[in-house]
């Protein structure tokens, strides 16, 4: 019944657990792309420009809908959600087919190819977490080597 470490994804908007055993480290704030099909993406500079778009949207409770959902009350805009997908692959592979538009984090930028990010501010980003267990005796020296790799990992697009 133990975990020893969590990997976890927070929207900006969504607060980072604090609770008394839990020690919460950012390993790193990664930053929201709005992309859409090469044919509308020059056309897409602000969130109302948004308005009647097709959506492939993250599921329900992700930071990449959290950010959907700010942006559509930003914009003023109910969103059309066409797909909904966890994987971000899949998500490029459907903006690519011109099925929508969608959120997706820098890290998910590395297979843009039929599709383009659009030049929209202040969408967010996201934060990524290591969440362990803390005693009062301090953290696990293991696990607190694990999230020292983590944290001198080369972050790149495409490694994430």
């Amino acid at each position: 019944g133990e975990v020893d470490l969590v990997l976890d994804e927070r929207d900006d908007d969504q607060p980072v657990p604090r609770t008394t055993g839990i020690a919460v480290h950012v390993l790193r704030r990664d930053p929201y792309h709005l992309i859409a099909p090469l044919t509308v993406a020059r056309s897409l500079r602000r969130p109302g420009a948004l308005r009647g778009q097709r959506w492939i949207a993250a599921p329900e409770g992700t930071a990449c809908c959290a950010a959907m959902l700010r942006l559509a009350r930003r914009g003023r805009f109910e969103p059309d959600v066409a797909h909904i997908c966890k994987e971000f692959p899949s998500v490029l592979a459907l903006v690519a087919a011109g099925e929508g538009v969608a959120i997706i984090p820098e890290l998910a930028l590395a297979d843009v190819r039929a599709a383009e990010p659009c030049a929209i501010d202040g969408l967010g980003a996201r934060s990524l977490l290591a969440i362990q267990r803390s005693s009062r005796r301090g953290t696990e020296p293991a696990v607190d080597a694990v999230v020292s790799a983590l944290r001198r990992m080369p972050w790149s697009p495409g490694n994430g």
